[in-house]
């Protein structure tokens, strides 16, 4: 199975995302990052990358673009494969 954590969880379309990767078979998320910290999912929701303690084999990054000037800086797991949501 593979894993993921989307960056921008709890936005609008990270929400859109996270139910899609849930209704699949082979990926699991197991945590995700936004402005504020949450556990209204199944999975953890980081407020500051600091916090992070999951490793997944995919990041999806669905934030906005003003936002995801943070997110390169965070230290991939080796082996993680990042993608991006839109620039708009």
């Amino acid at each position: 199975m593979t894993t993921v954590f989307v960056s921008g969880a709890s936005g609008k379309m990270g929400r859109k995302v996270v139910h899609m990767l849930q209704a699949t078979d082979d990926l699991r998320v197991v945590g995700g990052l936004d402005r504020a910290a949450s556990d209204a999912e199944d999975f953890p929701i980081f407020g500051d990358t600091a916090d992070i303690n999951v490793t997944a084999d995919v990041w999806v990054d669905f934030t906005i673009p003003r936002r995801r000037v943070r997110t390169p800086s965070i230290p991939w797991p080796t082996g993680s494969i990042p993608l991006s949501g839109p620039a708009a």
